[in-house]
């Protein structure tokens, strides 16, 4: 059964400060990468949270927290360093704060 997980995506210790994500060496193949995952449908990107611009939020599609958690981490930039991943059982919905 597929279930939903949530990664945060942050800076990890390859990022080079003072630029932005985009910035990044290495960003145009993240790019590439998480479209190919969207179009397999593995993934999905949901952006920016609104607290770090500098971090991405996606939600994999998988069976286990293990696979989920495997697709983050061969995601270009976190494997380089760049990026970190962080990865919750859930979808994002319920992974955050609820709006007021």
């Amino acid at each position: 059964m597929t279930s939903e997980f949530t990664t945060l995506l942050s800076p990890g210790p390859a990022f080079v400060a003072g630029r932005k994500l985009e910035e990044q060496a290495g960003f145009q193949d993240q790019v590439t990468w998480w479209k190919e995952q969207q179009a397999a449908k593995r993934m999905k990107l949901i952006g920016n949270p609104s607290s770090d611009l500098d971090s991405v939020v996606i939600v994999e599609y998988a069976d286990t927290f293990e696979r989920a958690h495997g697709l983050a981490t061969s995601a270009p930039l976190v494997a380089s360093g760049v990026l970190v991943a962080r990865t919750f059982p859930g979808g994002v919905n319920r992974c955050a704060p609820p709006r007021r």
